[in-house]
C-alpha cells in the first residue's frame, strides 16, 4: 500500500529524505488496483472513441488538401 503526502508548505530534501516544511494536510492511502476484463475493455473503447474521430477528421483534411492541389 502506497500513500500519497499533501503539503502546504515546501518540500526540501536532506540527508533524512524529503521532508514537508509546512504542515501536512492529508494523507491518502492507495490500494494497489486489480484491473478486470471489464475495465480494460472500457479503456479500450474510451481510447478508441477518443482516437478514431481525430483521425477521421486528419484524414478528411489530407484528402481535401490533395483535392486542392
Amino acid at each position: 500500500m502506497a500513500s500519497a503526502i499533501l503539503c502546504d508548505g515546501d518540500w526540501i530534501v536532506d540527508a533524512s529524505g524529503i521532508n514537508c516544511l509546512g504542515a501536512i494536510t492529508q494523507v491518502v492511502y492507495t490500494v494497489p488496483v486489480e484491473y478486470t476484463a471489464g475495465m480494460i475493455t472500457e479503456a479500450i473503447f474510451h481510447g478508441f472513441s477518443l482516437t478514431f474521430p481525430l483521425m477521421v477528421i486528419a484524414w478528411g483534411g489530407r484528402q481535401l488538401l490533395k483535392a486542392v492541389r
